[in-house]
């Protein structure tokens, strides 16, 4: 493919920035501010014996974070379940996955009611369970097939 004049270059470049602002940003784009605000909220797991469950120490601010939810930003949860990124909340004191965090995220807003549902993960699941989870999730958010809390 032939470059264009280097006269038409930061016009054409312009142009595609503009299109882009004006058809909204989506797909990867639209989700690397929120990976990146997720890659960077700390906070920690703790295990729970009462939910038998680790649970993420600053829900309210994570969930603020995210506010208001829309479907697209659901779709970007999702979509980073299974990113292996080290993020900067822990358990017992090790960085956890931007995967475990994205998960957390969606679980605020969204749950699906199937039991031993391959989408319901822990911060401890394996890469395998979270490749799982994800497809599990973009296929019950595809199918309008869970429930806003």
């Amino acid at each position: 493919m032939n470059n264009p004049p280097s006269g038409l270059r930061r016009p054409l470049l312009a142009l595609l920035l503009l299109l882009s602002a004006a058809l909204g940003t989506s797909g990867p784009a639209a989700a690397a501010p929120l990976e990146d605000d997720l890659l960077a909220f700390e906070g920690r797991f703790q295990w729970q014996d009462a939910r038998r469950d680790y649970v993420f120490s600053d829900r309210p601010g994570l969930a603020g974070l995210l506010e208001p939810i829309t479907e697209d930003k659901l779709s970007a949860l999702a979509g980073c379940i299974d990113d292996p990124r080290l993020a900067a909340a822990r358990l017992d004191g090790k960085a956890v996955t931007l995967g475990v965090m994205c998960y957390q995220a969606l679980r605020l807003f969204a749950y699906v009611e199937r039991e031993n549902w391959p989408g319901h993960i822990g911060p401890l699941a394996t890469p395998e369970e979270r490749r799982a989870a994800k497809q599990a999730w973009r296929t019950a958010l595809a199918e309008h097939r869970y429930v806003l809390h």
